[in-house]
């Protein structure tokens, strides 16, 4: 069993009232809880950073199924169990682009990278903030300039990810298109495609 939610929701936390409009935690930071096969009734709750997109990884190794397709998302099905095999990369990435329908491919508007200790967002204006989880869960005081080297790792993360991503696009445009073109246009329409 899992319960998630695909965005979070602000209320004037940073002078809005609405979702999909900045990378501040409130946005993005989202309930997922995990009932695995099998699981018991004992919660817990994990240190580790985790994305949406790594849900579906997750639930093909739960159930045992291959999974053949190229994707960002990695199985956290390891943090499930007693204790971690492997190290995990505890970095989880958010990207918002700009949503206007002439405009393909859409322009990269902000992104951001979160770990368990750090939530680094680049702005529109070509600013960065810095935020540490662990004091400002709010993010209400930017750390950017104070915490040089961890602004400065957060961007080499993030770059990397950019990277990878445009990457795997090449990649997964090659694969034939399962959705039909009315699929497709209606996801266009709603933002989740391009």
């Amino acid at each position: 069993m899992i319960v998630l939610s695909d965005h979070g929701e602000e209320f004037l936390d940073h002078g809005r009232v609405t979702h999909g409009t900045t990378l501040y935690g409130e946005q993005i930071r989202v309930p997922l809880i995990i009932r695995p096969p099998g699981g018991t009734r004992d919660a817990r709750r994990l240190a580790q950073v985790v994305q949406l997109i790594d849900v579906g990884p997750t639930i093909l190794a739960l159930t045992g199924e291959p999974d053949s397709r190229p994707s960002q998302g990695r199985s956290f099905a390891q943090l499930l169990g007693a204790k971690a095999v492997a190290p995990w990369p505890d970095l989880a990435f958010s990207e918002l682009f700009d949503i206007i329908e002439a405009q393909r491919p859409q322009r990269l508007h902000a992104a951001a990278v979160t770990s368990s200790r750090w939530s680094y967002l680049t702005r529109p204006d070509g600013g960065v903030e810095l935020y540490d989880r662990q004091l400002d869960r709010a993010q209400t005081t930017s750390l950017a300039g104070a915490e040089e080297a961890a602004a400065a790792a957060a961007a080499r993360s993030l770059a990397r990810h950019v990277a990878v991503c445009e990457e795997l696009s090449k990649t997964v445009h090659k694969v034939s298109d399962p959705l039909s073109p009315e699929q497709r246009e209606r996801l266009r329409a709603l933002g989740y495609i391009r």
